[in-house]
């Protein structure tokens, strides 16, 4: 069952607390071919120890909430009036392949977008796009340090995959989106995968993002030290893996975890381990 048609009975339940997470030594990855875009999970052994249910304040001593505060989404980089341009099939911007101007005027992309191994600094070439059909790919660019050329989106039918990507500080992106993962058709759609970014510190953005309908995966990224931008998360459809982020404090974990409500207990294929419990 898709996120919209269950997201209202699960905003009735109770929010869940990450670091009750199973402690067990194993944790779902999920791997992205950028040359296919096709996302699988797999399980990968863990040798840090996992949280108990007594770290799961953090350290101000009891639950986080801030997180969870309702934000003001940043005024739109660019006006899109008048745009309405289709591109039916995909983008792929990459050496060889597709100009970046080939999402210039354009609101809907019927099939994927994927930028892999740019030496693009910004994202403004695609900051009118509202709707892409497939997934985002945002794949090893080392120069790109704004994603603001997300703010237009609403609608992501399958993934959004940021990874490999050296050089952006802050993901403060992708202010609109509430559900990833909207296609009726996609198999398996609506991963969230954040991995290997070297210079990530902070995850601030998608200010109205509520739902992840398939994996949320955040992993590996090294100076990651707050995801508070998903602290609007109520909806996991099925595995969250946020782990060996080794700066990441826990507290952030927690702050999104109370928050969210379906399902009501974390399962077993749940892990949060290897981030930073002294903070």
């Amino acid at each position: 069952m898709k996120l919209f048609n269950s997201m209202m009975g699960a905003l009735l339940v109770v929010p869940m607390v990450l670091a009750g997470c199973p402690g067990d030594d194993s944790t779902a990855e999920t791997t992205t071919d950028p040359d296919t875009g096709n996302t699988t999970a797999t399980t990968q052994d863990m040798t840090t120890t996992g949280m108990t249910s007594a770290d799961s304040s953090g350290s101000s001593g009891g639950p986080m909430t801030d997180c969870q505060d309702p934000r003001e989404i940043p005024a739109a980089p660019v006006d899109c009036s008048g745009v309405d341009g289709t591109l039916d099939g995909s983008a792929i911007i990459e050496e060889g392949g597709d100009d970046p101007s080939i999402l210039e005027g354009i609101r809907v992309v019927t099939g994927s977008i994927q930028l892999n191994r740019t030496d693009l600094t910004n994202l403004d070439f695609m900051a009118c796009v509202q709707e892409v059909g497939g997934e985002v790919n945002i794949y090893d660019n080392d120069m790109l340090t704004n994603v603001d050329g997300l703010w237009s989106l609403t609608m992501i039918g399958t993934h959004f995959v940021f990874s490999e990507n050296s050089a952006l500080v802050d993901f403060d992106g992708m202010p609109n989106v509430q559900v990833i993962g909207t296609s009726e058709t996609a198999e398996f759609a609506g991963n969230l995968i954040m991995k290997n970014n070297d210079a990530l510190e902070t995850i601030s953005g998608f200010h109205s993002l509520v739902g992840v309908n398939n994996n949320l995966t955040i992993q590996t990224n090294p100076v990651l030290t707050n995801i508070d931008g998903l602290g609007g998360l109520r909806v996991v459809g099925n595995i969250l893996a946020i782990t060996a982020n080794p700066m990441l404090c826990l507290s952030s974990v927690n702050c999104v975890g109370t928050g969210i409500v379906m399902p009501a207990t974390p399962p077993d294929s749940w892990s949060t381990q290897a981030n930073d419990p002294s903070c």
